[in-house]
């Protein structure tokens, strides 16, 4: 078996140090590898790229202090347990008993949503209904039942004289 040229070590340390990494600090802390080699190691050690910044910045699961959503933050940059904003956005519709409105999805995730949202409907992963001004999403598959939750809410809300 030939030896393990570039070595994650180093790399391990740094993360440790920073928590977030740029990809280029890490081919840096790898030795320059080419770029396959890098990601390849990078999910060895069960690294994450952030869904704001483009990407650009990478943490290690084991790093990221993770809330109950799957959602962790540090120096403005956010990373999610699922991945990419959109499989993030997916995730937290599904798993909504009442369904998300965009700017609710907006204030949690911390980055503009619009356009994932409207790409997510146009695929049918997403449906979504009126409400007032603001487009409510819901599951494809539950998503009666969570249009259903929102309407009462709504009506429990009225009834109290909340917004």
């Amino acid at each position: 078996m030939r030896p393990e040229q570039y070595s994650t070590s180093r790399l391990v340390q740094l993360f440790a140090k920073e928590r977030i990494l740029t990809l280029d600090k890490i081919v840096e802390a790898l030795g320059t590898p080419p770029r396959i080699t890098v990601f390849r190691k990078l999910a060895q050690l069960g690294g994450r790229a952030s869904y704001s910044h483009r990407g650009q910045y990478q943490t290690l699961d084991r790093i990221a202090e993770y809330d109950d959503n799957g959602l962790w933050s540090f120096r403005g940059i956010h990373f999610s347990r699922q991945g990419t904003l959109l499989q993030t956005i997916i995730y937290l519709v599904e798993h909504s008993r009442q369904g998300c409105f965009a700017s609710e999805l907006q204030a949690q995730l911390q980055v503009r949503v619009h356009n994932a949202l409207a790409h997510l409907y146009g695929a049918k992963l997403l449906g979504r209904e009126q409400h007032g001004g603001e487009y409510l999403y819901v599951s494809p598959t539950g998503g009666m039942d969570q249009l259903n939750k929102r309407q009462e809410v709504i009506q429990q809300a009225h009834k109290r004289g909340s917004p």
